[in-house]
């Protein structure tokens, strides 16, 4: 099949609806997928090994054959339904089982794949991009990411192939609705929150996560300001990403106008939070990390935390100070996961708002995220505002984006320019000095190249961006 394999990124597909995402796609992806998880498949179990404590590939060849069983979701975008029901058609006539769980977020998928023990599953959706994109999340048993590296180019392959995958014995699909498990799993796994009378404020963008969220207001007996419930493929208030200009506007003024305590603002597919302050500013991401490591490591030292390597030193400083071991990982959900999976980490975090726990299937879930701060906030008797006030030394940059020609290159040249400083490659050029850092890397998903530094006060952190921008324009 002739596709456009740039849709194929570091951890995902993602393409535009209709052009390079079209229902005879997703067929061919959905018999893909299928027929690589049968050449996984072996025909023996292993003995006095459950399959919870074995890698999802080692699994696979150790249990007995027979048909895949996969979790087939989709989020709230417009053409995400019929893709998935194409996706669908794919992995039955390959000779897979479909357990249909319909409208998700995505973390709700990940919650169905490990409340079912499939084999696996697909998740349509292009998590924040824009309107007119889509795209399919592809796992393995307990929801691990298959990305470069971890089978997503084997896929890619077959679908681009021309063999004909069709199954002898058809599959069968099944609909299962995941929602009331889902919540109490909530419930179980945090507890109780008491926040009294404050009240909070809850944007979910038009995705997925409104109508999980109108189930757990009550639950949880928050007082809460709805904004922007109803899930809607045109997104009409607001991009569904957080982190783009102006997105939070609106969230910011509701707190205002209501006199919220705090705001909560969810990505599209949900698995992204982000935390406002009461006067409408945003939280960092790393001074999130901070307070959910203090959280974790005030229950139990020694654990380990995953962080991409973009995060403030003053977040690995801060879990070394209490106990625990701060390991960086490479950007991206998938390998953040496989990262946390490793070194049976507690918690995870990335900068661009993912938060990962052990006690979540070691994945990203924004609601639980949410939920935890929140029980955190209660717990601890203080606001946002006290919980974040002077959490780290160091001064950091936005993640700065630049269009080059060649990135490799770029990042080649870096290397010989810095080299008095401390070079590691984990993902793209990062380099240390002791007063100051920065990371170069190429985009996974656009042709850009992504910078952040960070220093020891703002007038270094000035002039170290003013000479790497310099270096990087060529000036």
């Amino acid at each position: 099949m002739k596709i456009n394999p740039k849709i194929f990124k570091a951890y995902d597909i993602r393409g535009k609806e209709g052009q390079d995402l079209t229902s005879e796609f997703a067929k061919r992806l959905g018999e893909a997928y299928i027929h690589w998880l049968k050449s996984k498949i072996g025909k023996n179990k292993p003995p006095h090994l459950m399959h919870f404590f074995l890698h999802p590939i080692e699994y696979l060849r150790c249990r007995c054959g027979g048909k895949p069983n996969v979790v087939v979701g989709f989020d709230a975008r417009e053409m995400s339904p019929v893709l998935a029901k194409s996706l669908a058609e794919g992995i039955v006539g390959a000779g897979g089982d479909v357990l249909w769980s319909g409208l998700n977020s995505t973390p709700m998928f990940y919650f169905a794949i490990n409340q079912a023990e499939t084999d696996g599953g697909i998740m349509v959706t292009a998590s924040h991009n824009p309107k007119g994109d889509n795209g399919f999340k592809v796992c393995l048993a307990r929801a691990v990411p298959v990305g470069l590296g971890y089978g997503l180019e084997e896929i890619q392959k077959l679908v681009e192939g021309d063999e004909d995958f069709s199954a002898n014995e058809r599959g069968q699909m099944k609909e299962k609705d995941f929602l009331i498990d889902y919540v109490n799993f909530f419930q179980k796994n945090v507890g109780d929150i008491n926040l009294g009378d404050k009240k909070i404020v809850f944007d979910c963008a038009n995705g997925a996560t409104g109508p999980i969220m109108e189930k757990i207001i009550p639950l949880f007996k928050l007082n809460a300001e709805k904004l922007f419930f109803e899930p809607n493929e045109n997104f009409p208030n607001h991009d569904p990403n957080p982190l783009k200009p102006g997105a939070l506007e609106k969230l910011s003024a509701k707190i205002k106008e209501v006199g919220a305590e705090m705001g909560v603002a969810f990505d599209a597919d949900g698995d992204r939070v982000f935390f406002v302050k009461k006067d409408g500013s945003l939280v960092g991401a790393d001074d999130i990390a901070i307070i959910f490591s203090r959280y974790f490591l005030n229950k139990k030292k020694d654990e380990n935390i995953v962080l991409d390597l973009r995060m403030s030193r003053g977040v690995s400083e801060e879990i070394q100070e209490n106990g625990g071991r701060a390991i960086e990982s490479r950007v991206g959900h998938a390998f953040i996961k496989h990262t946390m999976r490793e070194n049976n980490a507690v918690f995870g975090a990335e900068l661009s708002g993912h938060y990962y726990f052990r006690d979540f299937f070691f994945v990203d879930g924004a609601i639980f995220a949410a939920l935890l701060f929140l029980k955190i906030i209660s717990e601890s008797g203080k606001t946002i505002d006290e919980l974040t006030q002077g959490l780290r030394s160091w001064e950091k940059s936005d993640e700065m984006n630049f269009k080059v020609e060649n990135a490799p290159a770029l990042i080649e040249k870096a290397k010989e320019e810095f080299k008095d400083g401390k070079q590691k490659e984990i993902d793209g050029l990062s380099v240390d000095y002791s007063d100051w850092w920065f990371n170069l890397r190429a985009s996974n998903t656009e042709s850009l190249i992504r910078l952040v530094v960070e220093a020891k006060n703002k007038e270094l952190l000035d002039e170290k961006v003013g000479d790497l921008t310099n270096f990087i324009l060529g000036v």
